[in-house]
């Protein structure tokens, strides 16, 4: 008798590097299987979830068919050192890691406007809310918001070199945020195509990520924004067609943003070189990866 349907490759992050957009994509290939109900499914990290083990896990698989590509992309699972044993424990060594990453800098300072969008940061600046977070090191699942980790969560190697100890390295696979939704559709696609060919899956031309799908956004007015979002927009919703919601729902996100200024060079490259360029350097001499597309 066959077993329960669970994954075969995991994505375990990073956050706020374009994992969403990634889901959003995959979910749309006729070989491959993600729950449709929810895309993190914070099975190994969270004990809560964890305990309730394989069966309660593979509940999430059971509307799998004819795929044969089974994934679950929860991004925390970078974070935790008990997550990769977790992973090869129930899965096995065989298991595939997908791996999503983003600039450093850019990666915390999306993350730190996602916290100021849910009203939970509360340093007066990126770069201050950078320094006070410095030393904390994530042990145990606690809370999605404190500590933040914005440094450690940009510290890919710490994180990967857990995944290395385990997992051989022709299972882990690496993408990079500025090649997969680079505005030159070549270096896109080609990044794409290196991911269906690691999967196994069928190249797909027209499937690529062409746009983030989860921007980060930050109200002007969150109060407004609160409202709009629990009273107005699903009335608006039961009369539009999916499409024309779709479109006025971004107009609409466009009136109501605090744009949130770009860092200035200097400030993003101090950052980089304060927290994140040593990492960055023993990633690319592990991975014999080139990240020179972050040195700036």
């Amino acid at each position: 008798m066959a077993g329960p349907v669970v994954p075969n490759f995991i994505c375990p992050g990073a956050q706020k590097a374009g994992t969403t957009s990634l889901y959003e994509m995959l979910r749309n290939h006729d070989d491959i299987f993600l729950p449709k109900d929810q895309k993190e499914i914070h099975f190994f990290d969270r004990d809560t979830n964890y305990t309730k083990g394989v069966d309660w896990y593979a509940q999430h698989y059971a509307k799998a068919e004819d795929q044969t590509i089974i994934g679950d992309i929860s991004p925390d699972y970078m974070l935790f050192n008990y997550v990769p044993e977790r992973i090869h424990k129930t899965l096995g060594a065989k298991t595939k890691l997908l791996f999503l990453l983003r600039h450093p800098v850019d990666r915390a300072y999306s993350q730190y406007n996602y916290h100021r969008f849910f009203q939970v940061e509360n340093n007066h600046s990126f770069e201050q809310a950078l320094e006070a977070d410095a030393a904390n090191v994530p042990e145990q699942f606690g809370s999605w918001h404190t500590p933040p980790y914005y440094v450690y969560k940009s510290l890919y190697f710490q994180q990967l070199s857990q995944f290395l100890e385990l997992f051989p390295g022709e299972t882990i696979h690496i993408l990079i945020f500025e090649a997969l939704f680079d505005a030159d559709t070549s270096r896109s696609t080609r990044e794409s195509n290196n991911l269906f060919d690691f999967l196994e899956a069928r190249a797909l031309p027209n499937l690529t990520p062409r746009d983030h799908a989860n921007p980060t956004f930050v109200p002007k007015n969150p109060a407004l924004f609160d409202t709009i979002k629990a009273k107005i927009a699903p009335r608006i919703k039961r009369f539009l067609s999916t499409k024309s919601y779709t479109a006025l729902r971004a107009k609409g996100l466009q009136l109501l943003e605090d744009k949130e200024p770009d860092l200035l060079p200097e400030t993003r490259h101090r950052l980089l070189k304060t927290y994140f360029m040593d990492d960055i350097k023993q990633l690319e001499d592990v991975t014999s990866l080139d990240l020179s597309v972050w040195y700036a």
